[in-house]
């Protein structure tokens, strides 16, 4: 794949983070949109400009360590405010999850007095910090550290920073809703689980799985068990993957491009992969979970 080519990706990628979950139709109904909006600019745009954006594309794209790095310094030297250029770099560096938190924690603290220098933590802006280009970036920042304090453990933290980025960011384009539900059902903290779940009126997988897990933790069976069926009912993947009946064929089936559609094996897997560290305190839940639905 060319440079070109990925470039396009990526930022066809971030366009579709800007509407959250959507259908397989929706989805491909989005990428019709982009292409046509990105040939209509490809036909008025000029030579291309090498400002930190270009730099910051030839970093992420480069196929060694040395040449990314250069290029993300290179984008820093033009913007010393280059959020994403120097998560790359620390991204880039041989370092422990405890040495990155900290570079985290110091990138966010520069960033963070940088945007409030340039008003973009005025009331307007709260909710909708992902929809601002000048501050995306930020947000970007914060859900990277929030995953590192899940990687430590820190779970509390990764709570505290999680609820500040959708008070941010309050249509959640980058998922944070689905951590934050596995985040309270490993601490086992059903009034939280329960108020996002009000808040965001959603029967995803992501907000049901950690649900089943948390309320059979709690005994709370009649509530794990209505959840199950709820969740089985949605995505009969569901039983499939539990009782190991996936084949090669579902797999490719359900295989997009660009991330996943929703009610598939695919949005399971997605889930799966972002609360290993809850299913892993849930061992119990899992083989419940199994059991019920060989009855089902």
């Amino acid at each position: 794949m060319n440079r070109d080519t990925e470039k396009i990706f990526r930022e066809l990628q971030e366009y579709l983070d800007q509407f959250g979950k959507l259908s397989e139709e929706e989805t491909k109904e989005k990428i019709d949109e982009f292409m046509k909006q990105y040939n209509d600019k490809l036909v008025q745009d000029g030579p291309v400009e090498k400002d930190q954006w270009y730099y910051l594309d030839l970093a992420m794209e480069a196929e060694n360590v040395k040449v990314a790095r250069k290029n993300a310094q290179k984008a820093l030297t033009i913007d010393p405010y280059c959020t994403d250029a120097e998560l790359l770099l620390i991204d880039l560096m041989d370092i422990t999850p405890e040495e990155a938190k900290k570079r985290f924690e110091k990138l966010i603290k520069k960033t963070e007095k940088h945007l409030e220098e340039e008003g973009y933590f005025a009331e307007e802006n709260i909710g909708s910090f992902y929809m601002i280009n000048e501050t995306r970036p930020y947000i970007r920042a914060l859900t990277t550290y929030m995953d590192d304090l899940i990687g430590l453990g820190k779970f509390r933290l990764a709570i505290r920073t999680g609820v500040n980025i959708i008070r941010l960011n309050q249509n959640d384009n980058m998922g944070i809703r689905y951590d934050l539900m596995a985040l309270h059902a490993f601490m086992e903290d059903v009034s939280s689980a329960e108020g996002l779940l009000a808040a965001y009126e959603e029967e995803s997988a992501g907000m049901l799985f950690p649900l089943i897990l948390l309320y059979y933790k709690v005994d709370d069976y009649s509530k794990a068990r209505k959840y199950l069926k709820l969740l089985a009912r949605k995505n009969p993947d569901l039983k499939k993957l539990m009782m190991e009946e996936l084949t090669d064929e579902d797999f490719d089936q359900n295989a997009m491009p660009f991330g996943y559609a929703m009610d598939t094996i695919g949005e399971l897997m997605d889930v799966i992969n972002r609360t290993m560290f809850l299913i892993d305190s849930s061992v119990g839940a899992m083989l419940w979970m199994k059991s019920e639905l060989s009855k089902m």
